[in-house]
């Protein structure tokens, strides 16, 4: 290709390490980018706001698209393969983000979490990262995903037998068609099997859920305590959801800091190789470029594994930021994706240790950092 011409989402970290020797780079912002913007350009990253379809990319030269996420539904994947076009994702970028943000909802709204039963729908890189991490902390389980087998995942069940669990966590890809669709998995019927005392937590995505219909059961069962970061309709957002749900986020339960530049990292090698870039220095780019943006871990003093998850994320301080535009005068979808840009620079469990090297916290952390 020779140097590109590269389109990029703003929000995406480390772009000008990574891909400044390849091209110049356009950074953007995500939500707004237009076929305009597109003109010419041969690369395109991008993050999960941007609709990559053939209305964006009418007017460019268009040779690799990459999303720095691990889900691909805001990819017209077909049009891409169609037009020979490259296109990658980043999945499992983020699993380790998510799951503390899984963990820190437990330890704040359901802080026995540990002697209750999770269940898990959809046991993907995210869910299969939760599912593993909950297993190694001895924690009871329950899993519905049905392109898994029970030769992997032994806590394989029904649907409604997980939603009868103390605490469920969606963590399904959004899909619309094929055999089992995702799309409004949790519609009205399916909400009157949850437990109604139980802690339901989707960082998934937003459309799994039938938001009004969710509405209208916690009005009726406010029992149930709802962590959502992720909405239907996103960023122009149900907005009475949010006055009944426990926690409301603005969809960054994946925005930790390693996460982002996971996916950064991710996108950088399939472009490399893309380009027929000598393995070993893509190896060398991504490894100096991690060096320097991560730095060394930092020493975390708990003395509960509880007490080491909301120090390392206060969950209810995140929920106060979106609490906060409900009353501004801007609309909401801008404030939305303001929240998202603004986003401050959480680091994961795995960035932790505990200096005495001894006891409960410090066998958390350790077993954190080892389960991928």
């Amino acid at each position: 290709m020779g140097r590109l011409k590269i389109v990029a989402d703003e929000n995406i970290p480390a772009l000008e390490a990574l891909f400044g020797d390849l091209g110049h780079i356009t950074q953007l912002p995500g939500r707004t980018m237009s076929a305009k913007d597109l003109a010419g350009a041969d690369a395109l990253l991008v993050r999960s706001v941007t609709q990559v379809n053939p209305a964006l990319l009418a007017h460019s030269n268009m040779r690799f698209v990459g999303t720095c996420t691990i889900g691909t539904d805001h990819l017209d994947k077909a049009f891409l393969e169609q037009s020979d076009i490259a296109w990658s994702a980043a999945p499992g970028c983020n699993a380790g983000g998510v799951v503390q943000y899984a963990l820190a909802a437990m330890a704040t709204y359901r802080p026995d979490w540990a002697a209750k039963t999770v269940g898990i729908v959809g046991c993907g890189n995210v869910g299969g990262r939760l599912y593993r991490t909950l297993k190694a902390l001895g924690v009871s389980v329950k899993v519905s995903d049905p392109f898994k087998s029970t030769a992997n995942i032994p806590e394989l069940t029904t649907l409604q037998d997980v939603l009868s669990a103390d605490i469920i966590c969606m963590h399904t890809p959004l899909t619309i068609d094929g055999a089992q669709p995702t799309h409004k998995l949790l519609n009205r019927h399916n909400l009157q099997q949850l437990n109604p005392n139980a802690l339901l937590i989707n960082a998934g995505r937003g459309e799994v859920i039938d938001n009004p219909a969710l509405f209208e059961y916690l009005k009726s069962t406010p029992s149930l305590r709802v962590v959502l970061d992720v909405w239907q309709g996103e960023p122009d957002i149900f907005t009475p959801l949010m006055s009944v749900v426990k926690c409301g986020t603005p969809h960054i339960a994946g925005y930790s800091f390693e996460g982002k530049l996971n996916g950064s990292l991710m996108i950088f090698e399939a472009l490399a190789t893309n380009l027929n870039m000598d393995p070993h220095s893509i190896a060398a780019r991504i490894a100096e470029v991690k060096r320097r943006v991560l730095g060394e871990p930092e020493p975390l003093n708990a003395s509960s594994i509880n007490e080491a998850i909301l120090k390392t994320y206060n969950l209810q301080a995140d929920n106060a930021l979106i609490a906060d535009v409900l009353g501004a005068k801007q609309p909401i979808s801008t404030a939305f994706d303001q929240l998202r840009k603004s986003y401050w620079q959480r680091r994961e469990l795995g960035h932790y240790f505990c200096p005495n090297g001894k006891g409960e916290v410090h066998d958390f952390l350790q077993l954190v950092n080892t389960v991928q």
